[in-house]
């Protein structure tokens, strides 16, 4: 159940993401003559098409028999996200003053995300060098290296609420410049 749920997320994340360059390439248009900010717009697409690809993937392959995989996947998608959440908020910055909150939860987001990898790295590391468990998915409390794995859970788990909540703000931006343009038709 979580599999395809996870694997219906990457690719809402996929279409999402592209709404939102879509719209963001057209919002560009209007206010600038130069080509480069729309060059950063597709690059970021891409990149966010690399994660949800990476999301999909996540949710066919799964820790117990294809662990070093999933651990990649997992890192491949968080840094894409660590990519691409700056690139958009240096676009919004540059080009849209009136979206300040927008940029303010993009770059919450992006800290949260910073933070979760960095963790998520370090305790899988620390983990792996005391672990002594028979049986790595069911560690048991007193065995050496379940408090980092459960350190290292908590992080992805820290992670995986940033993609949700860069989800959200995508919908509020869509939703915030849908409103704009039905103003902009009403005057016209």
């Amino acid at each position: 159940m979580i599999m395809c749920f996870l694997g219906s997320y990457g690719v809402m994340t996929i279409i999402s993401q592209w709404f939102w360059c879509f719209m963001m390439r057209k919002k560009l248009k209007q206010k600038s003559q130069s080509k480069i900010p729309q060059y950063i717009c597709i690059f970021i697409g891409l990149v966010y098409t690399i994660s949800g690809i990476c999301i999909v993937l996540l949710s066919f392959f799964n820790m117990k028999d294809t662990n070093q995989l999933h651990f990649h996947l997992t890192l491949s998608n968080f840094i894409c996200h660590a990519v691409a959440i700056p690139l958009s908020s240096l676009l919004i910055v540059c080009n849209f003053r009136s979206w300040k909150w927008f940029l303010l939860a993009r770059i919450i987001v992006s800290l949260q995300m910073i933070i979760g990898s960095y963790f998520f790295v370090y305790y899988n590391r620390a983990g792996l060098l005391v672990l002594q468990a028979k049986n790595l998915f069911y560690i048991k409390e007193n065995e050496p290296g379940y408090k980092e794995f459960n350190q290292c859970a908590i992080s992805e788990w820290f992670m995986i609420l940033g993609l949700i909540e860069i989800t959200l703000i995508t919908g509020l931006e869509l939703r915030t410049c849908e409103n704009q343009y039905e103003e902009i038709n009403k005057t016209v």
